[in-house]
């Protein structure tokens, strides 16, 4: 089977890695704004510091996703995809600099 994915942003293309994993031809549809996110997300992954309801299934949703994130950029780095670029950034989830 042969898939396309539109958006190569952290979800296209996990979705894309995982369908791959599994033997899938996928294709990944893109704008091309290399080293950049989205203007929606901004390429913040940050659940903890919402001002979202903790009991919430978004709130469990987005906390795993982080978390998954995370998993993810080790995960491709030992499968030889070298290093990802990936770092956490205090700042970036809205936390002073001392």
């Amino acid at each position: 089977m042969s898939i396309a994915i539109i958006g190569g942003g952290i979800i296209g293309t996990s979705i894309a890695y995982h369908l791959a994993h599994h033997g899938e031809k996928i294709t990944v549809i893109d704008d091309q704004r290399s080293g950049r996110a989205t203007d929606a997300g901004a390429g913040i992954v940050c659940p903890w510091v919402t001002k979202r309801n903790k009991n919430t299934p978004g709130y469990e949703l987005s906390t795993r996703g982080a978390t998954y994130y995370e998993t993810l950029q080790h995960q491709l780095e030992a499968e030889g995809f070298g290093n990802t670029g990936y770092k956490k950034s205090r700042n970036a989830c809205g936390f002073n600099r001392r």
